[in-house]
């Protein structure tokens, strides 16, 4: 009695470690096995995120320093400051731009520009000053259709662009009628105009039916995740196959008979002997969700066996990623240099009291050069 008590033990506690951990030739298996493949797939998970946050930190890094050069040049030419000395440890210090912005200050940058601004009477007749204008005006595209992709891109994320297609309005309007200017190549056509980044995953279950017995497989999913059935899902036997039910995502995994042909050319329907294996996947696309969770069940009603995956993401948003990523830099600088062109445009030709709009009412929609030149001559009569 003692000894077949201890037996019992004996091949108790050994199953039980068999659960835990046991290896064969070709596997292994247990508990310990999927606790490892669990650690495995958090910390590739993780590697992942951590690449993804060093590369939003280098890309943070590189729009703070051109922001922050950005001020040292408004500095510059609105509070006439030589050398402002901003950098990354005093860009926000509140004595300096105590200091700076002093109404002395703005003053003196104000009467340098209008020094400047009145060292020349005849603004299209200085070399400098129509050097300097050809020269922005072939460098750019001239028309909104060249950074349509862009523009788009900006729309989406609420930034007006009228400004800026006015401008290019002028811009081609001048440039056209001047026989020396070309445009340059347009900047930016692979802005993306949708946040199209899917999120797909594929679902693979493994389901055994018992010979004579078909299982119903059915699917229940939030209305915004999409989930279709794979045509390359399988079964390891002949006579089993799968039903797809017209309209639905749900699955008939039929292993309850098969037809044969008799000798005569009849045939007749014979019972499965045999278990059959199915193994069946589902594309699982989230689109731009945060959240879902979804639930497969299966059996002869359909709902004996349960399970689910539920789904925790952080989708990307392409849009905000190509702006203020590593783009950001490039085109800030872009719709600076159509700002200042089209100020240059304006200055030169129009009257002093002359603005975008101004220019866009009083030139002709086929304007000559002559009709630019125009504008400037009524700007020293007037004078």
């Amino acid at each position: 009695m003692y000894f077949k008590q201890f037996d019992d033990l004996h091949s108790g506690t050994l199953n039980n470690l068999f659960n835990f951990y046991k290896k064969d030739d070709s596997s292994e298996k247990g508990v310990l096995t999927n606790l490892q493949n669990q650690v495995k797939e958090y910390n590739t998970l993780i590697t992942g995120v951590h690449d993804d946050i060093n590369s939003q930190i280098d890309s943070l890094t590189a729009n703070r320093d051109h922001l922050i050069d950005l001020e040292n040049k408004l500095y510059t030419q609105f509070f006439a400051q030589t050398n402002p000395d901003l950098n990354n440890s005093n860009f926000n210090d509140s004595k300096i731009a105590s200091d700076y912005q002093k109404d002395e200050n703005a003053r003196e940058a104000l009467a340098q520009n209008l020094i400047s601004s009145f060292g020349q009477t005849d603004s299209f007749g200085s070399t400098d000053y129509m050097d300097k204008l050809n020269d922005s005006v072939s460098n750019i595209a001239w028309t909104s259709q060249d950074y349509s992709a862009l523009f788009t891109a900006m729309h989406k994320k609420g930034i007006s662009t009228a400004k800026y297609e006015n401008e290019l309005d002028l811009i081609n309007r001048y440039g056209s009628v001047n026989p020396g200017l070309t445009p340059a190549q347009a900047k930016f056509g692979d802005a993306p105009s949708n946040n199209n980044t899917e999120q797909t995953f594929t679902k693979k279950l493994k389901i055994t039916v018992p010979a004579g017995v078909n299982y119903s497989l059915n699917l229940n999913y939030p209305a915004d995740v999409q989930v279709t059935y794979d045509v390359n899902s399988s079964v390891d036997n002949k006579e089993a196959k799968i039903i797809e039910t017209a309209g639905t995502d749900d699955l008939t995994l039929y292993n309850k008979d098969h037809i044969t042909t008799n000798p005569d050319g009849t045939t007749k329907n014979e019972d499965n002997t045999s278990v059959a294996t199915f193994t069946i996947q589902y594309n699982v696309s989230l689109g731009q969700t945060t959240g879902a969770k979804v639930k497969f069940s299966w059996g002869e009603t359909g709902n004996e066996n349960v399970t689910s995956e539920k789904y925790i993401l952080c989708p990307a948003n392409e849009i905000s990623e190509y702006l203020g990523g590593n783009n950001f830099g490039d085109i800030a600088e872009l719709l600076s240099q159509i700002d200042d062109t089209a100020n240059l445009i304006t200055w030169i030709y129009g009257k002093p009291n002359y603005d975008l709009d101004d220019m866009l009412r009083k030139l002709p929609n086929s304007a000559t050069l002559e009709d630019f030149k125009n504008l400037s001559k009524e700007t020293r009569i007037s004078s």
